[in-house]
């Protein structure tokens, strides 16, 4: 059988202290709670892959695929999934063009 190099279930990679490890956690953590943030990521179905529910998948894609400092994950159709082919790093400014609008309500 081959072994991926993440099958180790005492595997340590280190990298608690990068910044992608807060960018992968506080996605998943989007996608799994139904309180504030929930509503708009777990309450619509939006979910992280099965490849990226470990870090390092995460991380060895994130660097091959644009990650800098400064930047920020962003769903490219923002009601699909955190998954390779949905996400990209960017900037602030061009994540804020791709978010969903305020429904109002009339009064």
């Amino acid at each position: 059988m081959n072994k991926s190099k993440y099958d180790s279930l005492h595997f340590k990679h280190g990298l608690y202290d990068h910044p992608l490890y807060k960018v992968w956690s506080s996605m998943k953590y989007r996608c799994k709670t139904s309180r504030s943030a929930g509503t708009y990521y777990s309450a619509r179905g939006i979910r992280v892959c099965e490849e990226w529910q470990t870090f390092l998948p995460f991380f060895d894609w994130s660097i091959g695929h644009g990650y800098k400092q400064g930047l920020t994950i962003d769903r490219i159709n923002n009601n699909g999934n955190y998954e390779p082919n949905n996400c990209r790093f960017t900037t602030y400014s061009i994540q804020n063009m791709n978010r969903r609008k305020p429904v109002r309500m009339p009064r």
